[in-house]
């Protein structure tokens, strides 16, 4: 009668489960078809085990009906234990093994043969004061086949021991502690059952850890990659608008060497050197100034510590000028789409935008004054360029220059001026250059002027877990790699190794990319580290990263073959393993099996 109370017990509890589990929308993937096999297993298994409790009461107890219903008590056992095993091989992902079951009929045929044995081999139904259990050879090929199954369980643990602590893992942890010791206690003791009751709990706690986002997260999630696209097509445009803003000065440049060649006249060749000098300090602007990202830093950075939302700020201010604009110039804006937060101080740059804009607005008598702004975001610090651009009558070079040059510490004058909101385009140059912005003017005289304004800050995270952070467990339970070359070919190599593992990877050029994904927690399996990166070598980017507290992830150095007799010295340094380009395959293949 305990017996039969644990499986009433057990059943209602399982139900509950079983309700909740097919009452939403699920992943269809692997995982969750294993489980909803696994589940209904369960179930089965406990009205089996209630139904042949009465029947072992109302009939003789060797019939017939008791005898088959004995056998698909153990079938039960059997298939729960196989299910089981297969989810706990496909989650360990043992290439070798994977590849296996996913290729051929083998899990098919070994489940229905060792079915077919169960049902053939004999059973005897035995009564010991009054506890009823199973023996005979079918019983004990049910064991036998248990202990292989069990067996292949804790090989897949052993090859995955890294990898205990994820949150999938925990079934199997369950399973060693609860199954093993219930099967051992019901081999010696065939009275005392437990095992039914283990795998019920096993069960209930697998759909704890199972990848089952509802539909609300995946919602979320097809909003999130809306606005992805979204920014990724203001990025596209932005990149596109630079790209031909670099060709006008280049082909400029071009043409003014071929005059140049030939002229004698020293007033003319002045000109067009100065001509020359301002193409060059445009372009280098937008190379470093605008488009260099890996200059970004955000431990480099004086922060405010306020936050704001930048599309907000920009909305207000394009408002106020709108307002303001009393004449016939047209007014044209262009703001990022998505809501991005930022520390800094917003007041300044509101005032400094508003300068700048009103300022082109009354020096152009007609035509048109536009404001665009575009970001550039890197780990947790975003890169914010607005761009002021007119068809007035330009500024001179003198002028512009006189403007560039105005840096330095505020006078007491121009604190005033600032305090009052009374900016001009000199006083603007000055507090961009104190919050660590840089001003770029481009100006042609009677087609009109453009500014600049780059300005890098610290980008905001809500330190509340919203619906997608909390499925970031899932995210990091996938293989992933962080790959640092500068060599297109090998990372080519390394991407179609990567691919045929079903491993995921981030590729950075330059090495304090590395250190600052380090930095902001990011999470891999093993780094891949070129030894001949340009600006930070190899050696120095593994070296940064070992100054960050916690840093354990395993370092791999990839060098030439000519390299080699120096690996000894690189593993000394704190690299974890080598690997020869020219042997690239074989190579990654050994660390992936290793890591």
């Amino acid at each position: 009668m305990v017996s039969f109370s644990f499986s009433i017990c057990s059943l209602i509890f399982m139900l509950i489960f079983l309700i909740t589990y097919f009452s939403k929308r699920r992943l269809k993937n692997k995982d969750n078809k294993l489980y909803s096999l696994l589940i209904i297993c369960n179930i089965v298994g406990l009205i089996i085990d209630i139904i042949g409790f009465i029947t072992m009461k109302c009939l003789p107890l060797n019939s017939i009906i008791n005898n088959i219903i004995a056998k698909i008590n153990l079938l039960y056992y059997f298939t729960w234990l196989y299910i089981f095993a297969l989810y706990i091989i496909y989650i360990s992902k043992i290439k070798k093994i994977n590849m296996l079951l996913n290729t051929s009929l083998i899990k098919y045929i070994c489940y229905f043969i060792n079915v077919f044995f169960i049902f053939v081999l004999p059973l005897k139904i035995n009564n010991a004061n009054g506890m009823i259990y199973s023996s005979g050879p079918s019983a004990s090929y049910v064991y036998f086949i248990s202990i292989i199954l069990i067996l292949i369980i804790l090989y897949c643990m052993i090859k995955n021991i890294q990898n205990l602590k994820k949150k999938k893992f925990i079934p199997l942890l369950f399973f060693i502690i609860l199954g093993v010791i219930a099967m051992i206690i019901q081999m010696i003791f065939p009275t005392i059952l437990l095992l039914l009751y283990s795998e019920s709990l096993i069960t209930s706690i697998m759909f704890f850890t199972i990848e089952n986002p509802d539909v609300k997260v995946l919602n979320e999630l097809y909003k999130n990659k809306e606005i992805m696209e979204s920014n990724y097509e203001d990025k596209y445009n932005f990149l596109f608008e630079i790209t031909a803003e670099c060709k006008i000065p280049l082909k400029s440049m071009e043409y003014l060497c071929s005059n140049l060649t030939n002229e004698t006249n020293p007033k003319t060749l002045k000109e067009g050197i100065l001509s020359l000098s301002n193409m060059v300090k445009r372009l280098d602007f937008i190379v470093n100034n605008v488009m260099n990202v890996s200059t970004l830093d955000a431990q480099k950075l004086n922060i405010i510590e306020k936050k704001y939302n930048l599309k907000k700020v920009c909305e207000e201010l394009i408002k106020r000028v709108s307002i303001e604009n009393k004449s016939n110039i047209k007014f044209k804006y262009n703001l990022p789409l998505n809501d991005l937060y930022l520390y800094g101080d917003d007041l300044k740059i509101k005032q400094i935008l508003y300068s700048l804009l009103t300022n082109s607005l009354e020096k152009t008598k007609k035509g048109y004054v536009e404001f665009r702004v575009n970001t550039i975001e890197k780990i947790d610090v975003a890169r914010i360029i607005f761009n002021i651009s007119d068809s007035g009558p330009g500024i001179e070079i003198d002028k512009i220059n006189e403007i560039l040059s105005s840096t330095g510490t505020l006078d007491k004058e121009e604190i005033e001026l600032l305090n009052k909101k009374e900016v001009n385009v000199k006083l603007c140059q000055k507090v961009i250059k104190l919050m660590g912005g840089n001003l770029m003017i481009k100006s042609d005289l009677g087609k009109g002027t453009e500014f600049i304004l780059t300005l890098d800050q610290r980008m905001y995270h809500d330190e509340n877990k919203n619906d997608l952070s909390l499925y970031e467990n899932i995210i990091n339970d996938y293989r992933k790699v962080l790959i640092v070359s500068q060599d297109k070919k090998l990372i080519s190599k390394i991407k179609r190794i990567l691919n045929k593992n079903d491993i995921s990877y981030s590729i950075l050029y330059y090495g304090m990319d590395a250190v600052d994904k380090i930095k902001a927690n990011k999470k891999y399996d093993f780094i891949l580290i070129s030894d001949d990166l340009k600006e930070v070598s190899g050696i120095s980017t593994l070296k940064e990263m070992l100054k960050i507290k916690g840093f354990n992830i395993p370092s791999i150095i990839m060098l030439d073959e000519e390299k080699k007799h120096l690996t000894k010295h690189f593993l000394e340094d704190g690299f974890n393993d080598y690997i020869i380009n020219e042997d690239i395959e074989n190579g990654l293949n050994k660390i992936i099996e290793k890591y």
